[in-house]
């Protein structure tokens, strides 16, 4: 997909290499030079281009260059395959030099034309109660195709739709129709808890150069919910299992939520107190420090973070806010200290900014490889913080290993 006629082949390796990060940019100078050595090596198509690209230059200079650092490199439009979508009576649908835009748009469309037509007998909206019976996992539809019923987020209110596979049947299934279905039930509860939350206003003034602190306690209320119907919701397709999973979330729920506040309220007060330093003149005297822990902030709270967390994540937030702050005060006794320990990081990490910047989907393997990273950074900067199991650079390149090869 990615292998470009001859005569345009040499251009875009150049462009790669010039818009590699630059510890590897350096090494790869001049570009023309080693783009030549590069498709010297490469055999006659075979293979996906960017690890055959990869596999090149990692020969040419025994550095550890992957297909996906490649794959990031931004290179002019003309340079990308020009791909036309045609339907089976010959009509184009698009066209478009981004195959996974291509998919993701028109693979969502298919999705819809198939729930559309197969569901047609099935479908409901706008529903708040259980009127769904007893749901079936998967069901026979009136052309004979199979599909997977499962409850969808409407907002204020869920639906019933068919999908073409279990997967992403379970996933709207507990991702949104359960959960959301729980909140309608629940609404009084989620406002109360909302009202009494019990942080201080001195905390939430912290969050307000993020966003709203009402929006944020919202988010909190829904976060603890989801978390109870984690994954009990999965199984909910009776009524009675849903009863079952109501009454269970509305007594643990006032609990849990007050465990999670005082765990934000530490962590805004934290958030505050490494903000303080790094608004000071700090940006002026350490730049390099200031960007990277700027960048860490940016990537652990922003708008929303509370709703994609994993069950027990927020936890560990103090902790790696405390490792931040302790990494600022041991750094003005010595900065050749923090230097060094930021070069240990710094590949990681880029690789991780880089695999965003990709448009790359965030599965569980970047998640898992995400936080064996933050787990890193307090290992390195303050290691009385850290967790009982030591988190080296072999882990690291397990982790790192399987998102490079999807598992």
């Amino acid at each position: 997909m990615q292998w470009l006629v001859p005569g345009l082949l040499r251009g875009k390796v150049i462009e790669i290499i010039r818009n590699l990060p630059k510890p590897v940019r350096r090494v790869l100078t001049p570009a023309p030079q080693f783009a030549d050595a590069a498709i010297g090596r490469l055999s006659d198509r075979a293979g996906p281009f960017f690890g055959s690209l990869a596999g090149s230059l990692r020969e040419l200079t025994g550095m550890d260059i992957s297909a996906e650092m490649l794959a990031a490199a931004s290179i002019p439009e003309y340079l990308k395959l020009r791909i036309v979508l045609v339907s089976e009576e010959g009509t184009v649908m698009a066209v478009s030099r981004d195959p996974e835009d291509l998919q993701a748009n028109h693979g969502q469309k298919a999705q819809r034309r198939f729930m559309d037509r197969e569901g047609e007998d099935w479908n409901r909206d706008g529903e708040v109660t259980w009127v769904f019976g007893d749901m079936l996992v998967s069901v026979r539809t009136s052309t004979g195709n199979t599909a997977w019923p499962a409850l969808v987020d409407q907002q204020d209110s869920i639906g019933l739709r068919l999908f073409d596979t279990a997967q992403d049947a379970g996933l709207a299934h507990l991702g949104g129709g359960v959960r959301r279905l729980l909140g309608i039930a629940m609404k009084d509860k989620l406002q109360f808890l909302q009202k009494h939350h019990g942080i201080k206003q001195q905390a939430l003034m912290v969050w307000s150069v993020f966003g709203s602190p009402a929006g944020l306690v919202k988010d909190l209320a829904w976060a603890s919910l989801f978390e109870l119907a984690d994954p009990s919701a999965s199984v909910v397709r009776d009524e009675q299992s849903f009863r079952n999973l109501l009454e269970s979330s509305r007594s643990q729920i006032g609990r849990d939520f007050q465990v999670r506040a005082g765990q934000l309220e530490d962590l805004l007060n934290k958030i505050g107190q490494v903000m303080n330093i790094l608004q000071a003149d700090f940006c002026q005297t350490h730049a390099e420090t200031h960007e990277d822990l700027s960048g860490q902030l940016e990537d652990l709270v922003y708008e929303g973070f509370l709703l994609e967390l994993e069950p027990g994540r927020l936890q560990h937030y103090p902790r790696y806010l405390e490792a931040m702050r302790l990494r600022l005060e041991r750094m003005e006794q010595d900065p050749a200290r923090d230097a060094r320990l930021m070069s240990l990081l710094g590949d990681f990490w880029q690789r991780y900014l880089d695999h965003i910047a990709s448009g790359a989907e965030y599965d569980e393997n970047l998640d898992a490889y995400r936080w064996l990273l933050e787990e890193y950074r307090v290992s390195l900067f303050a290691q009385k913080l850290g967790t009982a199991q030591k988190t080296s650079d072999k882990r690291l390149e397990d982790a790192w290993r399987k998102v490079s090869d999807g598992g």
